[in-house]
Parts: C-alpha cells; structure tokens; sequence
C-alpha cells in the first residue's frame, strides 16, 4: 500500500525476501480509484469468514484540505538511489483491523489472516522541478507459525494487491483526506507500485500535482524504490 523490514522504530523483525514493485498500476474496481481527495497471527488453516465482501466499500465524505503540513522532514531514501527528500506530511493514521479498510477479495484475505499493524501516510515533496504527491500503505502481514515459508501470507497479499479486480487496502485519499493545491483526485495515470520484504509490504501511487504523469515516469518509479524502508514509510504500533 521500509526495514531489514524497513526503517521501522524499535522493531526487529528477521530480513531475508527481496524487494518488488509492479510495472504499473492494474485495474481494480471502479470505485478503488480516482476518488476524491478528503479525509495475531492468524492459524495456518482459518475457519471461513462470517460474510465477504466483493463491492469496493464506501469513501468517506471529503472534508476540507488542511492550511499547513502536520510537519516537513527531511528523508533519506533507503534505496539504490540514496537520495534526500525534504517532504511535507498531510495526513497519517494507524490501522489495526487492515480488513475493515479494504475492499474486494483483499477484505477476505485479510479476515481470514489479519495484519499485524498498517500505517498510511499522503506526502508531498519538490522533485524534479516539480511537486510530487505520493500515497502510501504500509503493512506488517501475519506470521505463519511453523509454516515451511515464514512470509507466506505477505507473499499472497502482494500477489492479490498486484492483480486486476482483486480490490486493495484503502489509502487516504479513498477514506476522505486531502492534500491541498491538487485536484482533489489521484489521476488515472500515476505511478503505482507494490514493494515488499520479510513480512512487511509496502503500496505506493505517485504523480505529479501539475500537468501530466506518465505511469511508467522513471523518477517516480525511483522516488517510491528509494522511499521503501525508509522513515516515509514506517509501520507503527507492531
């Protein structure tokens, strides 16, 4: 939606996996996207679900852009770039029930193997001549105890994510947060990108707040592999 994992604050969580990103983004369900700017471990074999849900599930009403940044920090990028971003944050909130802020076959996923904790975050930053909003989800999947494959349930969040009309994890723009000076709308042709290691994953839509973005822009792309692992992407309260 950054560590040995990421860059997270006070957690040790064992790195081994390799991190991924996607081509671009896939076609979800029609109400996943461009949607207005506003505001445990789980057992190997889970009982199913009391009821799934297949229908995108409803935004929140879209309040208005916040006056001043909740702060502007400078960043290092943990990727292969390196680089140094000084980026305002508009909205952030911790998530423990990653299913009830989700939508599609992900809502099901995540009922049948809950996450361990997700952060989300919406930034702005000056790159590249530009200013670049970025979107971002970050999450710590559930363990899978004595399994063969330690990851195995963040492998399949990953592969859902990526695939077309499987849903997502919603973002902050989908449940009402805005960034001010933009449209109020993620345009269709962001950058979209899945990121991923040992237990934690990572989804990122990035686009410039002027003119166009093309959905394979190589910056863009690099922006969100640089700010994976990074303290822009920190999973709290795991």
């Amino acid at each position: 939606m950054r560590a040995a994992l990421l860059s997270l604050v006070g957690v040790g969580l064992v790195a081994s996996a390799c991190a991924t990103s996607t081509a671009g983004r896939p076609l979800r369900a029609s109400l996943g996207d461009g949607l207005p700017f506003s505001s445990s471990a789980a057992t190997t074999t889970p009982p199913p679900p009391a009821a799934t849900t297949s229908t995108p599930s409803t935004p929140s009403s879209t309040s208005a852009a916040p006056q001043t940044a909740i702060k502007t920090v400078t960043i290092q990028g943990a990727g292969n770039t390196n680089g140094t971003y000084v980026m305002s944050l508009w909205a952030t909130d911790d998530v423990s029930d990653c299913a009830a802020h989700s939508y599609g076959q992900i809502v099901t996923y995540f009922q049948q193997h809950p996450c361990r904790a997700a952060t989300r975050y919406l930034w702005t930053l000056p790159y590249v001549g530009r200013t670049a909003a970025v979107s971002i989800v970050c999450l710590v999947a559930a363990d899978n105890p004595g399994g063969a494959d330690p990851y195995l349930y963040r492998e399949k969040f990953v592969t859902l994510e990526k695939a077309n009309g499987t849903g997502s994890i919603d973002d902050l723009i989908r449940e009402g947060k805005r960034i001010p000076g933009t449209a109020g709308r993620i345009p269709s042709d962001e950058v979209f990108g899945v990121f991923d290691e040992d237990a934690q994953a990572c989804v990122m839509d990035a686009w410039y707040t002027t003119g166009t973005t093309n959905p394979q822009d190589s910056d863009l792309r690099s922006l969100e592999s640089d700010l994976f692992k990074s303290d822009a992407t920190i999973v709290n309260n795991i």
